[in-house]
């Protein structure tokens, strides 16, 4: 039984999120099921938001901002978002697009030189829009550039050369998404040539002043550090230093509540702010929209966007986008079905807490919601088998080292009527058909994954990765 003063806490919360007597009872056991959360994850603090269109449903903050003097978690306290920083980097780029500042449609090399990245295919240069949606076939951060934690002095352009040999094509430009904080150092650069001005200032200029977030940095100044929650470790008690990232585009951003509401609420309206056209809608269909990648250019609407990635949770999709930081990790979503929108943090590198509060949100945000299944898809005889065999997966996050990693496969057979998938040392799982190149596995209602044909080779991409059909 939660103690009076936390049970008052917790009414305190719910008096604004609506008039229905059926929505504050589903609201309270919400709220209840996060402090048991909480509890279970006692070294850990935790901001946890659920808004709609117009109101803040639930803005609560939970646990200790610091262990030393213990003192609560409260509206006042930022926290670092990680790559959520993506999705801010991604706005900045469509705002400036919407002005005539930069076209993401146009190669890197149009605003930067091209002595910033070894594309070994020269006949496909890297556009803006493929750094941003991870399909410039750029492998991660070198261990050089992860490491480097000095100060926030270097810019964007002296931090690209601390490790420029890093910055290598692995495959053709537009085939496989793979994730790379590489690509978002690379569109800072490109977006301060196209502005003018350095990336803190058109951040703020464009999106952090228009949004009305007063309090978001990419640097740490004294105020910011005053209101910082200390992050920890997993164990919740070792304390992680403040980690200057190399790239500020990709993870920097320092932010706190109040804000998030303004990212949040302006997803919901379609790009609007206080009625006020932030992101056009022509804009917002773009950021929600994958493009580049072989999946994308055969139509399949789901995956990683302009930093805003899809995924299903009991029948339904969600968007947004997760950042691990160095003592923190937080996460947003928001449903276009329900018209509601949630951000959660925890001020430990604990995934557990962050997991069931995640579930607890999506549960309670999709509870309403009716399932629909699309309709599944026979396909022919000729059609089905060429799908069959076995997969080699061709991108990896990093460049290999010294021992190359073993090859992860995949395999897609029949049994008893039904199509299987089966990666290396997992379960197999039934997939169907939506279209004649989609498809997905039997609890999605949407498709989720491609076969694509290129040059005669055969690709599977989605979730689970990149695959190509190995032939005999």
């Amino acid at each position: 039984m939660l103690k009076k003063i936390q049970f008052i806490f917790l009414i305190a919360l719910l008096s604004c999120s609506s008039n229905s007597s059926a929505n504050h009872s589903s609201l309270t056991k919400l709220l209840i099921d996060i402090h048991a959360v909480q509890i279970d994850a006692i070294n850990s603090g935790a901001v946890i938001l659920l808004v709609d269109k117009d109101r803040v449903l639930l803005n609560a903050h939970v646990g200790k901002a610091n262990w030393d003097d213990k003192k609560a978690l409260n509206n006042d306290h930022m926290f670092r978002i990680g790559s959520i920083s993506k999705s801010f980097a991604a706005v900045l780029a469509m705002r400036m697009q919407q002005v005539g500042k930069l076209d993401i449609r146009l190669p890197f090399t149009q605003y930067a030189k091209k002595t910033f990245i070894n594309n070994i295919f020269s006949d496909t240069p890297i556009t803006i829009e493929q750094l941003m949606e991870h399909t410039a076939g750029l492998a991660g951060l070198s261990t050089k550039e992860w490491s480097y934690n000095e100060s926030d002095e270097l810019s964007i352009e002296q931090t690209l050369l601390l490790d420029k040999g890093n910055h290598k094509t692995r495959w053709k430009p537009g085939l496989h998404h793979s994730y790379t904080n590489v690509g978002y150092g690379l569109l800072g650069l490109a977006l301060e040539k196209a502005g003018g001005e350095s990336y803190e200032a058109l951040m703020d200029k464009y999106v952090f002043s228009p949004l009305g977030m007063n309090t978001s940095t990419l640097l740490l100044d004294k105020k910011t550090e005053a209101r910082l929650v200390t992050g920890y470790d997993t164990d919740g008690k070792k304390k992680i230093p403040y980690w200057h990232n190399i790239y500020r585009p990709f993870a920097a951003i320092n932010t706190d509540a109040k804000d998030m509401i303004q990212f949040l609420q302006m997803l919901l309206n379609d790009g609007k702010i206080n009625h006020q056209i932030f992101l056009t809608k022509d804009s917002i269909k773009r950021i929600e929209t994958p493009k580049t990648s072989l999946a994308a250019i055969a139509k399949l609407p789901y995956g990683y966007a302009l930093a805003n990635y899809s995924w299903q949770r009991n029948g339904f999709t969600f968007r947004g986008h997760g950042g691990d930081a160095d003592g923190y990790l937080s996460r947003y979503g928001y449903s276009r079905e329900s018209g509601l929108a949630y951000f959660v943090m925890v001020n430990a590198f604990n995934y557990q807490p962050i997991g069931k509060l995640r579930r607890l949100l999506e549960d309670y945000i999709t509870k309403d919601l009716i399932k629909k299944l699309p309709q599944t898809l026979t396909l022919s005889e000729s059609e089905l088998v060429k799908y069959l065999g076995e997969y080699n997966s061709v991108t990896s996050r990093f460049s290999a080292g010294k021992k190359k990693s073993k090859t992860k496969k995949l395999r897609v057979y029949r049994k008893g009527g039904k199509l299987y998938m089966k990666k290396d040392h997992e379960n197999a799982f039934i997939i169907e058909a939506v279209t004649k190149k989609h498809f997905r596995f039997i609890d999605e209602t949407v498709a989720t994954f491609a076969f694509v044909t290129l040059d005669d080779s055969l690709y599977l991409q989605g979730d689970m990765g990149n695959y190509q059909k190995i032939e005999y």
